[in-house]
């Protein structure tokens, strides 16, 4: 329980900037600057270390309210006054805040100091396991987790949840060795995934098929019973349909769906002034269009509060599938008049060839048996002549007769 609350205390700035990552780590909510020191002077009391410095409680501070650069030079103070005496809070603090700086070579030294030391903890462990997700560092957070197997160290949805961050963070992002962790924690180490493991999954497969993406929806739902969430809902019809980083904000999603060209390089002068998104989504396969219809509806249906980002995204797919639709029956009244066309053509050419005189001969009279003469005219425009006609049709148009 100290565990994840620690976690919660680390994953709670509002600041920070990585709301997906802090979830990830068991984030529920958001404390005030007097209970997170609370929670700072209840759980970072260890036997070796009675007390906390006051050096501890500003590099905790920098640290929540994500000032990660102060938060790296005021580790590199406390290393360098007290090198013998570091507190094991100091040593993760430095190892998240490292992990999100990007700093591979610091994360790699820290850890080191920590085997050094003899401190390496459940704590330390999941300290070392998010810095390494942070940096998208798979092969890291394999050999980590199985270290941790090796060492009998407990795992829980939070380790793998982290192990799955790591495989979300790398770039591009390893869908494959999310399904390895998954299988081997879930499957065989018998791990209960949470929400926020399916979230993290769901992210490591933003660029797999959409076939994979409504496997994990699926086997979320059916075999585990979970209901989703706001997050995972933004992030799964944001992989769905394909819609990139620049999409997880809903105001950033407004403001592009809903700006003119010359708004929109008012807004971002970087921006591409004819992209929209409601003509990305038009470009977005119909089969991931569809799926994410779908899934909107099973997130209604479970009782979800949609968030204003997964309203958005509802209202122009509409908007795009009633385009669709107009197109479509554009196109099939086109067909169709192309086909009375070619018919009619077709009639007159045959009506004096001789084949008509030998069906009428057939027939008995030209006149007395009018109805089957025309039964046997349309069967021959059925079965030969018109599949000729249709053939010479373009494939855009013969696809929608």
């Amino acid at each position: 329980m100290a565990f994840m609350q620690f976690q919660a205390l680390l994953g709670s700035s509002p600041r920070a900037g990585y709301v997906l990552r802090a979830y990830a780590a068991g984030h529920h909510k958001l404390y005030t600057a007097k209970e997170r020191w609370a929670q700072m002077l209840r759980l970072c009391r260890r036997r070796s270390f009675p007390t906390i410095s006051a050096d501890v409680q500003a590099l905790h501070t920098f640290f929540s309210l994500g000032k990660y650069e102060e938060c790296a030079r005021l580790y590199d103070k406390i290393l360098a006054d007290t090198p013998d005496a570091v507190h094991p809070a100091v040593l993760e603090l430095g190892l998240r805040c490292f992990g999100l700086l990007q700093q591979k070579q610091r994360v790699q030294e820290i850890w080191s100091e920590t085997e050094k030391r003899n401190l390496c903890d459940h704590e330390m462990f999941f300290a070392m396991l998010c810095a390494l997700a942070d940096l998208g560092d798979v092969e890291g957070a394999a050999q980590l987790v199985q270290l941790m197997l090796e060492e009998n160290q407990e795992i829980n949805e939070h380790i793998l949840g982290s192990a799955i961050d790591a495989c979300k963070n790398r770039e591009p992002p390893s869908a494959s060795a999310a399904r390895c962790f998954f299988q081997v924690l879930v499957h065989e180490r018998g791990v209960q995934p949470s929400i926020v493991v399916f979230t993290n999954l769901v992210a490591a497969h933003r660029f797999a098929p959409v076939a994979q993406l409504t496997t994990v929806y699926q086997q979320m739902t059916q075999e585990f019973g979970l209901l989703p969430n706001l997050v995972f809902a933004e992030t799964y019809l944001g992989c769905v349909l394909l819609l990139g980083d620049k999409f997880q904000n809903a105001r950033n999603v407004e403001e592009v769906m809903s700006a003119t060209p010359q708004r929109q390089l008012k807004l971002d002068p970087e921006a591409d002034t004819s992209f929209e998104v409601a003509d990305r989504l038009a470009g977005v396969a119909q089969i991931r269009q569809k799926a994410a219809r779908a899934a909107l509806r099973d997130f209604r249906a479970a009782g979800l509060r949609l968030s204003r980002l997964c309203k958005i995204i509802e209202k122009y797919l509409s908007k795009v599938n009633r385009q669709n639709m107009a197109r479509e029956d554009g196109i099939q009244k086109k067909c169709r008049w192309l086909v009375v066309v070619v018919k009619c053509d077709l009639a007159a050419r045959w009506f004096c060839s001789p084949s008509r005189k030998g069906l009428c001969w057939a027939a008995g009279s030209p006149f007395a048996r009018r109805p089957a003469i025309d039964s046997v005219v349309n069967n021959v425009f059925d079965t030969i002549l018109l599949p000729e006609a249709f053939l010479a049709l373009e494939p855009s148009l013969r696809s929608k007769v």
